[in-house]
This record gives C-alpha cells, structure tokens and sequence, in this order.
C-alpha cells in the first residue's frame, strides 16, 4: 500500500507495464476467473447438495465458535513479551512506533498494551476511540509562527545585532572596569531617534516560577510565564514584548539585552529548540522593519550598574510574584526530552525499588555493591571487564542456571553448593586477594577497591 501511495504523490517511480494495456488485460483475466471459479459451472448435482448441506454448515460453524475452549483465555503479560522481536527494527507504520520502542517502554505501558489488545479480541472489534489515537513516543519540533516567512537569501537581516567584546574575560575585571566596558556598550548601540528598551528574564531555580520584563523610560511591563520555563525563553519573550510595544511607536528600536544566549539563538539559521518563539521575534522585527524603521539588538553586561539594566533586573524578581500565568508558552523540545527522563528514572526507580528490599534478588545485591566508588583501572579488557560486572551484579554461575550443583572450584577442587560465595569468602586461593572482613560476599566485593577485584578475576576468574 505504502509503496502505490509513492508512486501515485511521485516519490517513488512508475515502472512501465510489461503489457501494452494493463486495465484491460488485468479487466479481462478478473472475469475469467470469475466466470470459472463460479458455482455455476458445477453440475446440478452438486449444486442440489450445497443447498442441502448450508444450513447445517453455518450451524456447525456457530457452534464451533461458541464453544468454549483452552484458547479462550486472555493474553497474558508474558505472551505479550514474548513477541516482542530481539532482531533489528523494520520500518515503523505511520504511528512511527518501532519494536524496541514497545520493548522499552515499561512495565506499565506493556499492562496497557495487553489490556487493549484482550479488549480487542473479546468485543471483536476495535473501539473508535482508539482508532482516533494518536501516539507520539518521537518529538517533532514545534512549526514556525504564522506570521513568518522564510528570508531569501540576499535579504537583510530584520534584526542588527552588536556585542561589544569585553578587554578581558568577565570574570577578571573589576566592578569598575566591568561598568565601563557596560557603559562603553550602551553607548556603542544607535540612539538617535529610537525608542530604548531594556528587557531582563527571571527564573527561580528552587521553586522553577519565571518571569520576563521589559523596561522603558515611560513605562515598566512585566509578564509571568509558566513554571518550568527555561532562561532563554524568558529573555526571548522579553524582547518579543518589548518588539510587539515598538510597533505603534513609529520609532526606530533600540533593546538591551543581558542575555548573549538570546542574541545567538536569534541568529540561528535554522533553529531547533523554541522554533515558534524565534520566529515570531524575527517576524515581529520584520513588521517593524518593512515601515522603515530600523530595529537594533544589543548586548550589555549583566550587573554593571546600568540604571535601565538594573531596573529591569529589578522588575523581573517582582515579576516572579505575580499570582498568575500571564503569558503562556510552549514547552521546549529540550523541555519535553528532560521531563521524558526525570519521569521515566523515577519510573525505573519505582520498579527497582521492591527488587532492592527483596535479599535475595540480584539488585539488592548490586544495590550493595555499586557502593564501591573506587576507580575503575583503564587498561583492562573486555574479559576482565565482564568478569568484574558478573561480581558486581552477583550473577549466578552455569551450574546454578540448570541446577546441577555442586559444583568443584576450579582453584582449589572443593566441592560447592554456592559457587560464588565459596570464590568470595572460602576459597583459599583468592583470600589474599579480598578484603573478608565482612560477613556477607556483597559487603566483601563493596569493600574491595575495583583495581584488586580486576586482578582477582584476572588471576583467578569467577565461576561461570
């Protein structure tokens, strides 16, 4: 199907036909078949008895599907896993879901998944509602604003920038030199017959409220934003305020701005991130720029003691108390992928944490291990390395697997019922090797720098 819808929207090309009149031909061998495979054709005879027999054949067939049988049972959680493919992807269909996207989702996605698929069969029919759903496991970038064209490429920007470079590195001039290279900066930018703004955004990391600002001579306006937002999109949004506040001036516009991230993110040739919030700044700059005006972005140092700078700085902390959202905005890309993986840690941590308490799962036992923060040595192989991990995870040995214990140390030929705890705290062979002051193999392997455990299994491999 996909491949004819290719060729019908022309990416994909039309391999000529083989016969010089396809429709007719395919018209022609339609009807022969149909005219040969037709119950007519069969005698009277057998006609007489298939109208005989087809009520007793739907019944039969009713009664075999009614009748109930072993099969009938529900999908189970581990019929589901076991479908799931350990090959490489095949091409995902237009919910753009691969296999290793469903493996990976989670306990609680797989239960949903099995849910809908033993609903499906037990109504025998799939519900509208889900149907209409759409799944998004993949984020696509946010469009860009409406009012927004792209630039050809001999147009002039709608935007100048400026950025005056510091005489040293920020953090080595002194607050005097500091205030002077931000006034030098102020005074670099154009101021004749333009109206000034400053423009600051907030963000408080403890409790994430945010807030931008625009601040002119005649006027201060603050905008709260939605908690979580990022820095960049604060000091963006300011300076889309302070564009949008320009507009019905009739005025050339000069802004300054703290904010270096802001200037580059405007000069992104194709932006990634905030696509939709960049866009409208430079299409709010071009409304302005087509009138005649022109339209000046400048960089100033943040705390210099800039009467304009410091008032917006000012402003923006106060913003932060507004009760309300006054300006909502899109999440970010990068917004949504972190929230994707602080909810799906927490969702890790969620699952592990009944492993951790439990004293004879193999997490507990990493739980215990993973303790050992002593450094890894570099120069061992891939051997030694695997070696290592099966100690630090407690995994079990072949023999443990098929259950056919005991087991003869490979070192020391003593016979054994727990192979690794006898390697770890018995064996005599690797007892100046280990640090057996503990009474528990997790708690000798925890205590044991990494550097000696990768010569133990070197010297003298686990049991496997």
């Amino acid at each position: 199907m996909w491949k004819k819808i290719h060729m019908i929207s022309g990416k994909a090309s039309v391999r000529q036909a083989v016969h010089p009149n396809p429709a007719d031909e395919a018209n022609r061998l339609v009807q022969s078949f149909a005219a040969r495979s037709s119950t007519a054709q069969h005698t009277q005879a057998v006609q007489d008895a298939q109208q005989r027999l087809f009520p007793a054949r739907i019944a039969a067939t009713s009664r075999s599907c009614l009748q109930a049988a072993p099969t009938d049972a529900p999908f189970t959680i581990k019929e589901l896993r076991d479908t799931f493919k350990t090959r490489k992807d095949t091409a995902a269909g237009a919910d753009k879901i691969t296999y290793s996207m469903i493996k990976k989702a989670g306990p609680k996605t797989h239960e949903e998944l099995l849910h809908l698929i033993n609903i499906s069969f037990a109504t025998g029919r799939l519900p509208p509602a889900w149907k209409q759903a759409q799944v998004f496991l993949n984020f696509q970038q946010d469009p860009p604003h409406p009012t927004y064209t792209t630039p050809a490429p001999w147009e002039a920007p709608p935007l100048h920038f400026s950025a005056r470079k510091l005489a040293k590195p920020k953090a080595n001039l002194s607050p005097a030199e500091l205030a002077s290279e931000a006034r030098a900066s102020v005074r670099s930018a154009p101021t004749h017959a333009a109206d000034v703004y400053f423009t600051d955004g907030s963000v408080d990391t403890t409790t994430g409220t945010a807030a931008a600002v625009v601040h002119h001579d005649e006027f201060a306006a603050l905008y709260r934003l939605p908690d979580g937002s990022s820095t960049l999109q604060t000091e963006l949004l300011a300076i889309l305020r302070a564009l949008q506040l320009a507009v019905p001036r009739n005025t050339n516009v000069t802004i300054h701005t703290d904010s270096l991230g802001a200037i580059q993110a405007l000069q992104t040739v194709s932006p990634i991130d905030n696509v939709n919030l960049i866009t409208f700044v430079l299409a709010t700059a071009k409304n302005i720029n087509d009138s005649g005006r022109h339209v000046h972005l400048n960089w100033v140092p943040s705390h210099t003691g800039i009467p304009g700078n410091e008032a917006a700085d000012l402003a923006a902390k106060e913003a932060l108390s507004l009760p309300q959202v006054t300006t909502p905005i899109p999440s970010s890309i990068s917004q949504l992928k972190a929230s994707v993986r602080r909810f799906s840690h927490e969702q890790a941590i969620t699952c592990l944490r009944p492993w951790i308490h439990d004293p004879t799962s193999s997490a507990h036992w990493y739980n215990t291990t993973r303790t050992n923060t002593t450094p890894f040595p570099r120069d061992f192989g891939r051997k030694t390395r695997n070696a290592l991990h099966r100690l630090r995870i407690g995994y079990k040995c072949l023999a443990e697997v098929k259950g056919t214990l005991p087991l003869t140390c490979c070192h020391c030929d003593a016979e054994t019922v727990a192979p690794l705890n006898h390697y770890v705290m018995n064996c005599p062979a690797t007892s100046d090797m280990l640090t057996r002051d503990h009474a528990a193999t997790k708690d000798v392997i925890a205590n044991t720098p990494h550097d000696a455990l990768a010569r133990l299994v070197t010297r003298y491999p686990p049991p496997r």
